[in-house]
């Protein structure tokens, strides 16, 4: 009876560790936390820190979870960006530690550490230890993500965190032959937390999903995915539509473009 023929893999092949740079790996996630902390000390301990005008409408969205007013999922003014998780966490160590500027961008940092934990490891698991240990440092110690780390800019560390958590998942099933629904539907929540926080984001990881979809086609893998989107989509359509907000910003009241920008002066005395 003829041996039947082997269907040709697409999965690509992982990257094999090389002695020193699985030792300056080893060495990396010893040294990834306090290296984030430390190189945003001077931030921290600045005592001149200012908030600008995004930063201080998330300090307001705080106070009200605080109070008990209200939860904001979308920033206030706005009918997209889910700031919730960012809100959340803010208002947990603001419960602990106090409504401070520095209190603030400690909590921001919290989410861009584990970021750059799944950067890291995403990193790892596309091109190698060295590629990883190169990548990460380079950009942790990057003057442009200085303050941006710490920065409440509105949903833009929880769109940084779920495209590096994306990134990681696509990394693990590119090097897998039979995919798991589990990674897949985790990878399309992932994504959709991207697209209804910062859709931009999405552009960055269009080729990782992409690549995806050339080392395997299967329906099945589409399908998982797609539940995971449509899950997070709905919530929120879903919270959008029936969400209630404690506040908003008078401006957007006004049917009538021109006639809204009289406010201008009005909301500017409220604000300064």
């Amino acid at each position: 009876m003829p041996a039947m023929q082997q269907r040709k893999s697409n999965v690509v092949e992982q990257p094999q560790p090389s002695g020193l740079g699985h030792r300056l790996w080893r060495f990396l996630l010893i040294l990834l936390p306090p290296a984030i902390l430390l190189s945003r000390l001077a931030f921290l301990l600045n005592g001149n820190a200012y908030l600008d005008g995004d930063e201080s409408l998330y300090g307001v969205m705080t106070l009200h979870v605080l109070q008990g007013k209200g939860l904001p999922i979308l920033p206030y003014g706005q009918g997209y960006g889910v700031s919730v998780i960012e809100t959340l966490i803010m208002a947990g160590y603001a419960s602990l530690l106090g409504l401070t500027p520095t209190v603030m961008q400690l909590s921001m940092l919290s989410l861009w550490g584990p970021a750059m934990v799944f950067f890291a490891l995403a990193v790892r698991r596309f091109a190698g230890d060295l590629a990883a240990v190169v990548s990460t440092a380079l950009l942790i110690l990057s003057p442009g993500w200085g303050h941006v780390s710490l920065a409440s800019w509105g949903y833009n560390q929880t769109a940084f965190l779920a495209t590096n958590i994306s990134l990681w998942l696509i990394a693990n099933l590119i090097h897998e032959d039979q995919r798991r629904p589990g990674p897949l539907l985790g990878l399309g929540i992932a994504v959709g937390m991207v697209s209804v926080t910062q859709p931009i984001y999405v552009l960055g990881l269009a080729p990782f999903l992409l690549l995806l979809v050339v080392c395997g086609r299967r329906f099945t893998d589409a399908f998982h995915f797609g539940v995971g989107f449509a899950v997070v989509a709905g919530l929120f359509i879903l919270v959008r539509a029936l969400g209630r907000v404690y506040w908003q910003p008078q401006l957007f009241d006004s049917p009538d473009v021109f006639a809204a920008l009289w406010l201008i002066p009005q909301r500017l005395w409220v604000v300064l």
